[in-house]
């Protein structure tokens, strides 16, 4: 249990904690997941990248992204980020969500765990 002199301190800098959280520093491996991405996006007559993905096996089936690294290394805030400012997806006009989201159960032993990005295709 916290003593007052600890609590006051935490509430006193619990807002900045917060805003530090918030943050994401764009790296490298964010620029690789982004053109990753790029790459499984149908690009339309005028060379804008679309929401639709590209097909395979007689258009019938689309690729993915996995990211491995070890627990904790910023796999699922990286794709998030990715998928949150790419243009190409935009929002969902009537809940504003993405049109994608990144989640992926991995049964990989510890220490390999898995995110992968599924793409589910634009709107309707």
């Amino acid at each position: 249990m916290m003593n007052t002199d600890t609590q006051t301190r935490y509430i006193a800098i619990a807002p900045l904690m917060a805003q530090l959280r918030a943050r994401h520093v764009v790296t490298e491996r964010d620029r690789e997941v982004q053109a990753q991405l790029c790459r499984l996006l149908h690009v339309d007559r005028t060379g804008q990248i679309t929401a639709e993905p590209v097909r395979f096996t007689a258009g019938l089936e689309s690729r993915g992204i996995i990211l491995i690294e070890p627990a904790g290394g910023g796999k699922t805030t990286a794709i998030r980020n990715v998928l949150q400012e790419f243009p190409a997806l935009g929002t969902h006009p009537d809940t504003g969500a993405p049109p994608v989201s990144s989640r992926c159960r991995s049964k990989a032993p510890r220490p390999c765990a898995a995110s992968c990005v599924p793409f589910c295709g634009k709107w309707a």
